[in-house]
This record gives C-alpha cells, sequence and structure tokens, in this order.
C-alpha cells in the first residue's frame, strides 16, 4: 500500500524529468535519491516523523530531495520565498537550503553533497500525526500560516484532476509557478508524477522564451497564472500554444477576456478554484461558461446568506471536503455564490475584507491594524476606525487616512515592510476625508474613482 510519494515514485516506472534537452528518467532519478539518502543518514541515521524545513529554489534538487525525505519518511515543510525568515526560522528545527548558507542549516550543493552548519543541531523532537507534509498559506492575515496535508487529502485532488483532464502516462508537463505553494507543488510536481508523464523542468524568464519552448517541446500540459496568460495575449503569442492539449490557471481570478482570446484560437484555459487550506474546490473554461463545476468530492453546506435574504440560492460557500486536513472537513471560504444547480455556481462576491494581490490572499484588515500600531508607536494617539480606511485596486494597496501622516510616505514604506509581505505595502497615502454616502457608510465607488484618477495621471506617492 503507497503511503506517500516515494512509494508512487517507485512503482510509476515511467515518471522522467528533462532539465537542458537531457532526460533524468526514473532510475537516473533512483540513484539521485540514494545518493541524498545516504548523505543525509551520515548526518543522522533516524529522520522518520522529524519536521523538515525545505528552502529549496532549484526545481531538480527540490524534487531529488523531496523523495529522499519521504522515503526517509521525514514531514516536510515547503518554505515559500516571499515569507520572511522571521516567521519560520527557528534554531531547534531542522532546515535544508540551496540558498541560504547559514550555520545551523543544512546547504545541499548541485552535486548533492550536503554541507553541515557549524551550529546545526539535529532536532530530537518527533511528529507522529499523520501529516504527510505542511504548506504555508501566501499570508491572508499578513502572517502565514502553516496548513497540514495527509498522504490521502493530495492524492483525493490528484484522482479527481487526473479525470478531468483526461491525462495520459505520454503527456508532458510545463509549470511557470514555484514549487512550494499548493498550486504549483500539486500542479507542477504531483501531479506528472501520479500520471506517470513527463515533466519538464527548464527555467525560461519571459514570455517569448516561454512560448517558444512550449511551442518547441510540444507541451501537454501548461501549467502558470493569469498574469502570465496577459502578457501572451498583449504581445500575440497565443499561437505558440495551439498543440497543447490544455492550459492550466489558478491563484488569482482569470479574466473572461483573457480566456476569450484564447478560445478564439481554439485554446481552453481550465482555471481551478480552491486554496491551501480546501485543496481544489471547482473548475470552469469561462469562455465558454461562467459557472464553476464542484470537483465531485466537494459538498456545499447549506445555509442562509445574511447578505441576500430574498433569494435561496445565494449562499455563502461553506464546504465538506476530503482534501481538507482535520475531523472537521466544514470551511467557510469566504466567497458568496449563486448555486445554478446542485454541483455548480457562479462567484457573487466575498463576505470578509480579503483580496488577492499576485495570487496571494491578503487580509485589509490586517493590513489597517498593523498600520493602528504603527502611527500609536510614533504619535502614542490611538487610530479609530472612523479616520482611517484601507482598500485595493488593481492589485494595488492604499490608505486614506483623515488626519496628517506622522511621517513621509517614503518612511511609512519602508517601516511597513518590515511588518508585511512585500505585495501587502500600501502603494498609495491620502490624508483626506473618507468619502461617504448620505447613510454614512463608506463610498467605495467614489474612493475608486479617486485611486483611479491618481493612476491616470500616473502619480505614485514617494
Amino acid at each position: 500500500m503507497k503511503t506517500n510519494f516515494y512509494s508512487l515514485f517507485s512503482q510509476n516506472l515511467n515518471f522522467s524529468l528533462e532539465e537542458n534537452e537531457k532526460e533524468i528518467d526514473n532510475q537516473e532519478i533512483l540513484k539521485k535519491i540514494e545518493t541524498l539518502k545516504k548523505n543525509l543518514l551520515n548526518i543522522s541515521t533516524n529522520w522518520k516523523n522529524k519536521e523538515v524545513y525545505l528552502d529549496i529554489k532549484d526545481r531538480k534538487l527540490f524534487i531529488f530531495m523531496f523523495l529522499a525525505l519521504q522515503s526517509l519518511e521525514a514531514k516536510i515543510v515547503l518554505i515559500p520565498i516571499e515569507i520572511k525568515s522571521e516567521d519560520y526560522i527557528c534554531f531547534d528545527k531542522i532546515f535544508i537550503s540551496d540558498n541560504k548558507n547559514i550555520d545551523n542549516f543544512i546547504f545541499i550543493n548541485d552535486d548533492l553533497t550536503l554541507k553541515v552548519g557549524k551550529n546545526f543541531l539535529f532536532s530530537e523532537s518527533i511528529n507522529e500525526n499523520d501529516h504527510l507534509l505542511y504548506l504555508y498559506t501566501s499570508g491572508s492575515t499578513g502572517k502565514p500560516k502553516l496548513i497540514p496535508k495527509t498522504y490521502q487529502n493530495l492524492i483525493t485532488e490528484l484522482q479527481e484532476l487526473k479525470k478531468i483532464f483526461d491525462i495520459k502516462e505520454n503527456d508532458t508537463f510545463y509549470f511557470t509557478i514555484p514549487l512550494y505553494h499548493i498550486y504549483g507543488f500539486l500542479f507542477g510536481f504531483l501531479l506528472p508524477l501520479y500520471t506517470n508523464c513527463k515533466l519538464i523542468i527548464d527555467y525560461n524568464f519571459t514570455p517569448e522564451t516561454i512560448a517558444d519552448f512550449v511551442e518547441k517541446k510540444q507541451i501537454s500540459y501548461f501549467i502558470s497564472i493569469p498574469s502570465y496568460y496577459k502578457m501572451l495575449v498583449n504581445l500575440n503569442l497565443i499561437e505558440k500554444f495551439r498543440k497543447c492539449k490544455m492550459l492550466v490557471s489558478s491563484s488569482a481570478p482569470l479574466s473572461y477576456e483573457i480566456s476569450a482570446e484564447f478560445f478564439k484560437k481554439n485554446i481552453k484555459i481550465t482555471e481551478v478554484y480552491g486554496s491551501t487550506e480546501t485543496g481544489g474546490i471547482a473548475f470552469r473554461i469561462s469562455a465558454i461558461k461562467n459557472d464553476w463545476q464542484l470537483f465531485s468530492y466537494v459538498k456545499i453546506i447549506n445555509n442562509n446568506c445574511d447578505y441576500y435574504e430574498n433569494d435561496e440560492n445565494i449562499k455563502e460557500l461553506i464546504i465538506d471536503s476530503p482534501a481538507i486536513y482535520g475531523k472537521e472537513k466544514y470551511y467557510n471560504t469566504g466567497d458568496i455564490v449563486k448555486l445554478s444547480d446542485a454541483n455548480k455556481f457562479s462567484l457573487i462576491g466575498r463576505n470578509t475584507r480579503f483580496v488577492k494581490i499576485s495570487g496571494k490572499r491578503v487580509d485589509l484588515q490586517y493590513i489597517t491594524e498593523k498600520i493602528k500600531e504603527y502611527f500609536y508607536q510614533i504619535s502614542c494617539q490611538k487610530i479609530t476606525d472612523d479616520i482611517i480606511y484601507i482598500g485595493e485596486i488593481d492589485e494595488k494597496v492604499f490608505v486614506i487616512y483623515e488626519n496628517e501622516f506622522p511621517q513621509s510616505n517614503s518612511e511609512m514604506k519602508n517601516e511597513l515592510k518590515k511588518h508585511l509581505p512585500g505585495y501587502a505595502v500600501p502603494r498609495y497615502f491620502f490624508s483626506m476625508k473618507i468619502p461617504k454616502n448620505e447613510m454614512g457608510k463608506i463610498n467605495k465607488n467614489k474612493i475608486n474613482e479617486i485611486v483611479l484618477k491618481i493612476q491616470e495621471n500616473k502619480v505614485e506617492n514617494k
């Protein structure tokens, strides 16, 4: 019985990698894994149930190390590049990196040798739960959370994706996204491994080189994000993807206009809706139909939405799914949906102040609290919610404050960078009255008009 992805790899003999025109077949991958296992066992003979934090950016090294640690039954924690070190570095944990040569880390070299930092101590603590690995959320509350996943959580979604995408063993995969988030990890690595396919791991850094590469290699499944698809449209590169069986998009909404431009060339982009916590929830091709189709294993929990009492088909999207870890499987996504039938829905809006910026979920309320704390430290005056407003437009965060700002905009930005991910630091700062309607509620339309006018004039706070 397969219990981890090393066991799966050992049986899926057609799974292979390709880099720089060189194929690395299953047996060659196995040799690399055995080399790494030997090197790891020279450090300690017992890795079972040890939490190991992986900070490996090279795709090939990541895959080899992941499978080696799986074979040793370690519990792996994937570290995204945007996570601040203060949020994860703890000197009683085990860290392996290919980009941070720190005294208490293990450093992996390109030749698979391991350099042990002079202050490295092998942790004696063990984790005996059923978690296979941990993934960080993108930081929806400003501070990322660790989400556990079991083997069954992940296999459940992989089985569904194989069925939806109709993947065959001679197909090839190529991706542009990092492996340390759920989307890249699942679609860019585990899905080709599970389906016994070839995964091409070359790096291409511009839309033009990516498009040429996909065309040349006749990629079957291209995995990317909306911002890349937008660039491919703007640069007239859609034709390069004609031979793909499917393009996949996730992490942020893909506009109908972009989907439609590809569809005009008979190229379908399948969007997948989900999160680190929930795994995949639904999919669609918006150029064909706007509704989302639920994954077969997902159930929507019946509830009444307070915001739309007169329409019984509008619900908060609370789901039950075996892709969610834990005994209590119900999860409130924060989205409001309209059901078109038992298995389909359209997105109406959100019931929280979460927004997405560069594919990352950001909590505007958390940013508000951080700014209020920062202003209080400077002025010793408490800031009330009625004189400050944090918003987002075109993936840029802005601040409206009814008093004078305590420091220059550049000083505030530099200070906030210490407490917030770069993409969550406000771009614009306005000292003005918060626009409100006649009922005393914030006039978001008026606010957006003001910010858009600033953008059109290409004025940015410095």
